[in-house]
């Protein structure tokens, strides 16, 4: 064995000795004392644990292989004592650990040096099976990789593939930027997050992006701001950290400062957006790269046909000429999903690929629109029933909301939803969590949404079993700080949001309050404050009693209230909104004297507490906090030792 290698071994070695030795003479001390005393045993330890500590520092610090070392170390006949012997076990132990064989792989000359892998920040949806499109994507990286202008429109017809092709630029930018290499080395542009939003199956707002953009980027804490304010820390995000926001479906989008946040951007940041209009309004700042998308060519056509063909297991589609095939390709124009819509068909019992190229000869306008309502005959009773309501999904959902909306039989769901996906008429992604989300494409949605307005009874009630049903869904899952429940709401917060808002406009008021009661916990949490502001104010509308004060008040009238400590007065106190928090809790604070609630009332008198402290009234705070724990001591052991606590920490800051 080298000298190098030999003496932080032997260092290493007389480290452990030592911490073994301490451990001994620990648990089994000297009958009558002896050399390790207690001092002498901690002395020991530290001793020998800085020993083996620096012994192991100075062996990875040479510059001989690490297979050498291995190599000398599995040496027996230079191990002469059980615990060299024991410890050579050891190291040949954890010599096999992930952590080192990455470390041994990391290992580089200059001449072999790999590039840095960096973290990159990013909410892209899972990646999908992407054809052709070779034109379109570099031009589409062309412009991701030049200075001017920063925000790029993928223009064209529904259904043609923008979100696609927007979705493959990101991926294919994002697998580059996880390597941290220069842009003369690669044809993609690199950035430090990827940020997705969409405005295809809910309203997207300036607000909803914000939010997005500060979450992926892991910075809740912006959330919680003011709008205002939210643009300004955003912008300065973009400004000193390259990123590519994507927001699918722009043309969808009624909130006008959205364009006016977009247009100031800074340029170091890039903006990618789809729509079927031809991008957005020219004035401004900047001016925008129009990227216009067209039907496939007839190669990636047959491309596309083939392998579809194949997932859906269309023995016709595979043994078919390509000669005939291109006719398929012929009546959509290269349109992507009407191709997979008329693949779908011919899935279909008593189909044919023939009978769908004589349906597709036959019709020469509109044919998007044809092909999907000829789909819809196809459809099952049950397939049509859940293709029916899906435009009520304010996003995409699961199963179980959409058996509990439906009223099917779970055994019919999964045959139903089976069809509606082989035909291309509802997606189906799966999550981390092994859960599958099914969303509709908007041309198909726009289709349904028309047969669900035509029937106004079927309607009603499929939106309101979906309120009862997320009512119970939301008080199992919700309530306050019920974290592993909160995983479950996130992914439907925005079909819940719209649900409850459904409830008010249909005068379905206690059902809807419960619901924004049971969830306000959560998008606090969850950090959607202005969200939280707004349905409180839209509950607190439909229940105004500062006039005349009521006598007695019922269990939904009792939340609303409630609702101005918490979550408003909550925010305002956490923005420096004092004197409107102060007003928010005497409001309820004199309702729930009225009405002689003490229990509410207790709770409002420690939120007025907290204000007050805020805004230097230390001796009213006091008394305040005083009466909510004299009430608490006796009634709730948890809110008595919050109250506890406030009144410490008021202790604290006077120097009592």
């Amino acid at each position: 064995m080298s000298t190098k290698k030999l003496v932080p071994l032997l260092i290493i070695l007389l480290g452990i000795a030592l911490v073994i030795a301490a451990f001994v003479v620990w648990f089994e001390p000297p009958m009558e004392g002896g050399v390790l005393t207690v001092a002498g045993t901690i002395i020991s330890f530290i001793a020998g644990l800085g020993a083996s500590i620096k012994g192991w520092k100075d062996l990875f610090k040479k510059d001989e292989s690490s297979n050498n070392f291995k190599q000398e170390m599995t040496n027996q006949s230079e191990i002469s004592t059980p615990i060299q012997a024991q410890t050579v076990n050891i190291y040949q132990s954890a010599l096999n650990q992930p952590f080192l064989t990455e470390r041994e792989n990391d290992v580089t000359t200059p001449q072999s040096k790999q590039p840095e892998q960096i973290e990159i920040f990013h909410n892209l949806p899972p990646r999908n099976e992407f054809i052709g499109r070779k034109k379109e994507k570099a031009r589409g990286h062309e412009s991701l990789l030049s200075l001017h202008p920063n925000i790029i429109s993928i223009d064209g017809f529904g259904g043609i593939g923008k979100t696609a092709l927007a979705l493959e630029l990101a991926y294919e930018c994002l697998n580059l930027s996880k390597r941290k290499m220069s842009e003369e080395l690669g044809d993609f542009a690199i950035f430090e997050g990827f940020i997705w939003t969409t405005a295809k199956d809910h309203e997207l707002t300036l607000d909803n992006i914000l939010d997005e953009i500060a979450q992926t980027l892991d910075q809740d804490i912006i959330m919680k701001q003011p709008l205002e304010e939210k643009q300004t820390l955003i912008k300065k995000i973009f400004r000193n950290k390259k990123c590519l926001l994507i927001i699918d479906g722009y043309e969808s989008i009624r909130d006008v400062k959205v364009k006016n946040f977009l247009l100031r951007i800074p340029e170091s940041s890039k903006v990618l957006i789809t729509s079927r209009e031809q991008g957005i309004d020219e004035s401004g700042f900047v001016s925008v790269k129009k990227l216009s998308v067209k039907g496939l060519s007839d190669t990636e056509a047959l491309e596309l046909i083939r392998s579809h063909g194949n997932i859906l297991g269309l023995a016709s589609i595979e043994n078919a000429e390509d000669n005939t095939l291109l006719q398929l390709y012929e009546s959509t124009d290269g349109h992507r999903l009407a191709i997979k819509w008329a693949l779908g068909q011919i899935k279909q019992k008593g189909q044919s690929l023939n009978t769908v190229l004589d349906f597709l000869k036959q019709e020469k306008t509109n044919i998007s629109n044809q092909i999907v309502l000829r789909s819809w005959e196809l459809l099952s009773k049950d397939a049509q029933h859940i293709l029916r309501i899906m435009p009520i999904f304010a996003n995409d959902t699961f199963q179980e909301a959409i058996q509990k909306t439906s009223g099917i039989e779970e055994k019919q769901l999964v045959e139903a939803l089976g069809q509606l996906v082989e035909m291309s008429l509802v997606d189906a992604t799966d999550t981390l969590e092994n859960i599958i989300r099914y969303s509709i494409h908007p041309l198909t949605r726009g289709f349904a949404r028309e047969k669900l307005e035509a029937n106004p009874e079927i309607s009603y009630n499929a939106k309101r079993e979906l309120a009862i049903f997320f009512e119970k869904y939301t008080r199992d899952y919700g309530g306050l700080w019920n974290i592993e429940g909160f995983k479950k709401l996130r992914p439907d917060i925005q079909n819940i949001i719209s649900i409850i808002r459904w409830c008010w406009q249909e005068k379905l008021i206690e059902l809807g309050v419960n619901i924004f009661h049971n969830i306000r916990y959560f998008i606090v949490n969850y950090g959607l404050w202005n969200t939280a502001l707004e349905l409180a104010e839209e509950a607190l509308n439909l229940f105004q009693s500062t006039e005349k004060l009521p006598n007695s008040i019922t269990e939904w009238q009792t939340k609303v209230v409630l609702f101005r400590i918490w979550p408003t007065a909550w925010i305002y106190r956490f923005r420096g909104r004092y004197e409107e928090a102060k007003e928010q809790i005497n409001l309820s604070l004199s309702i729930f004297s009225n009405v002689g609630d003490k229990s509410n009332l207790s709770m409002a008198k420690r939120h007025l507490g907290l204000v007050l402290i805020k805004l230097g009234e230390i001796e009213e705070a006091e008394f305040f906090l005083q009466e909510s724990l004299e009430f608490e001591k006796s009634n709730d052991v948890y809110r008595s030792l919050l109250v506890t606590a406030d009144l410490a920490d008021l202790a604290l800051k006077i120097g009592r």
